[in-house]
């Protein structure tokens, strides 16, 4: 009888999760100057006796600066050690292979990023959704859309070598790449783009660790990964198996394969907050999943953006080299360089959206808008200040940058040149990318792809266009694409910024005694939540001190025991010494002559 009833009820508890889901998008729309702000309202209720979750304390019971900290210094990590991981294996490549081994890698290298860039939208869309569930106090339906998403990586994994991989060969030729450059290359590309569901599957998981706030497990995890590749398995494969460079691919491979595996079987274990289950699998997809994928496709557009525009740089390049394989090859080199360095450029700033997705979501789903606000500024003016620093060295010294490749004479005349031309204006990139992390974190997957499209899809293959059919054959001047590019893109992306917070900077001001309020509430559960877990290991403690203190009594009483059977021993002992005696006076001795003893029977 009461099965109708508990199914009716779970019924409508989906039905108000679904309407509280879609009010994120629009919660400010409705707010009044009238009305006490969410803070206030959480501020109260938590004084009322509600509890902090430890999601709540991860994600917003910190002050800003040090919650963006706290939550970038993991990816800040992988993310260094991601672009040490690429220098270091072209080392290896340049040792194993040669430099043909470089341009073979350079000349695929868009195609490899093409196949990531999936796996990079997974990320994205599980931690800025499942964040903001959280900040909506939706924890319950982050299960669902693991599933959900974990079930996309399959699609993932069919359309990237299925769309991009036919075509591989055909692009580097039209770059103008020699048969053998073609050949050692899609050796490489081919078994990379075969297993694109690896790398999804394993930054799937990476970004449901980050929506929880584990910050440091996702460093843990990701720093593991590199390094197990590039000190175990890159080695492995092109010195001790004679691989080739498909041994970079293995490596890649089994590096991303083991954790991953690892992380979605703990997540269904329960081990985390996000407690999915395996007949999740099978139930249709979740209404919070398509906002997911929304949000998500603004960063496989920006991936995409990464790798397609070079496509069309390495034509330039073998148009203006003409015949000349060799100077085509230093060029390449060269600029394989160039992106190595560019990724370590653009660490701090990948892991300052990586950090302000979830911190971002949690803050705006949670109506705390100084908290956002603070969150952005923190995020942006150290990702400015790093790509500024960065690009000093840069465009210093970019010889001695090259020489730590390869000491030839072509690759390091064309590795200066592309190398300080590229990274000019350099500190202008962090901005567009930031903003497309505020739309993400505000839930606005379609003004973010919008924004991704303007400002990292266009600009590079516009002005590589311009700069190439006014000069066809000056390649150094067409590397000034890519500093153009970095200021259109920030010009472009502040429109954008102002209508993202312009209503968020109007409330934001009620909010500051709130927040702080807040904090020190979180601070408060933090402290009791320390001294809790004290006292329950005080408790274990002392429960073993009684298990060590009754072993110690049962010992004493065993002890106790033995001594209280001596006696007995010892007067059955002198009653066989009587026996003896008393035989010895009866002429009857039980002793042979040489001391051996007979039964006193004979």
């Amino acid at each position: 009888m009461n099965e109708p009833l508990k199914k009716s009820q779970q019924h409508n508890l989906n039905i108000e999760n679904q309407l509280l889901g879609a009010e994120i998008e629009s919660n400010y729309d409705s707010e009044t100057a009238d009305e006490p702000s969410m803070s206030a309202k959480q501020v109260i209720e938590y004084q009322n006796g509600k509890k902090m979750s430890e999601e709540d304390i991860r994600l917003g019971g910190s002050p800003p600066l040090k919650t963006i900290v706290i939550l970038s210094i993991g990816p800040l990590i992988s993310q260094i050690t991601g672009a040490m991981y690429g220098i270091i294996n072209t080392v290896w490549i340049s040792k194993a292979i040669g430099d043909n081994g470089l341009t073979a890698i350079s000349t695929y290298n868009n195609f490899d990023t093409i196949g990531r860039a999936f796996a990079f939208f997974l990320q994205v869309a599980s931690s800025a959704k499942i964040s903001s569930l959280f900040g909506a106090g939706l924890k319950n339906e982050a299960s669902q859309v693991f599933s959900d998403l974990l079930r996309l990586t399959i699609v993932c994994g069919i359309i990237s070598p299925g769309v991009f991989l036919p075509i591989t060969k055909l692009a580097a030729r039209w770059f103008g790449a020699s048969e053998d450059i073609v050949s050692l290359g899609y050796e490489f590309i081919f078994p990379n783009m075969m297993s694109t569901i690896v790398p999804c599957v394993y930054l799937l998981c990476c970004g449901c660790l980050q929506a929880e706030g584990r910050s440091w497990l996702f460093s843990i995890v990701q720093v593991s990964s590199l390094v197990s590749n590039m000190v175990i398995f890159a080695p492995f494969f092109l010195f001790a198996c004679k691989s080739g460079i498909a041994g970079v691919a293995y490596s890649t491979i089994c590096a991303e394969l083991i954790p991953g595996v690892i992380l979605t079987v703990l997540f269904y274990m329960g081990k985390f907050s996000i407690k999915p289950h395996p007949s999740d699998l099978l139930k249709k997809f979740s209404v919070h999943t398509w906002p997911a994928v929304k949000i998500g496709f603004s960063q496989l557009l920006y991936q995409l953006s990464l790798a397609l525009p070079g496509l069309l740089i390495r034509k330039f390049f073998g148009v203006a080299c003409g015949d000349d394989r060799t100077m085509w090859n230093d060029i390449m080199a060269g600029f394989n360089t160039f992106c190595r360095f560019w990724t370590l450029i653009m660490a701090v700033p990948t892991a300052m959206t990586i950090g302000f997705v979830p911190a971002g979501s949690f803050a705006f789903a949670a109506q705390r808008n100084y908290r956002f606000i603070r969150l952005l500024l923190h995020s942006s003016w150290i990702a400015i200040t790093w790509t500024l620093f960065s690009m000093i060295f840069t465009v210093g010294i970019p010889r001695i940058i090259c020489l730590a490749f390869s000491s030839t004479e072509g690759y390091l005349e064309w590795g200066e040149v592309i190398v300080r031309r590229a990274t000019l204006c350099a500190f202008a990139l962090p901005v567009s990318i930031i903003v497309t992390a505020v739309l993400q974190s505000q839930q606005k997957g379609n003004l973010a792809t919008v924004l991704s499209f303007l400002t990292q899809l266009c600009p590079i293959p516009l002005f590589s266009t311009i700069l190439f059919f006014t000069a066809k054959h000056d390649v150094a001047r067409l590397m000034y694409c890519y500093p153009l590019s970095n200021v259109f893109s920030c010009l472009i992306s502040l429109p954008f910024l102002y209508f993202a917070i312009r209503k968020l900077l109007k409330f934001s001001k009620e909010d500051k005694d709130a927040e702080q309020e807040l904090q020190n509430i979180a601070t408060k559960a933090k402290e009791e939540a320390k001294l809790a877990k004290d006292s329950e290991n005080k408790k274990h403690q002392s429960d073993d001190e009684k298990e060590i203190n009754l072993d110690d009594i049962k010992d004493d009483e065993n002890q106790k025991g033995d001594s209280s059977s001596s006696p007995s021993s010892n007067s059955s002992s002198s009653k066989d010494a009587d026996k003896k005696n008393k035989n010895k006076k009866n002429g009857h001795s039980n002793e042979l002559p040489d001391g051996d003893e007979i039964p006193a029977e004979i």
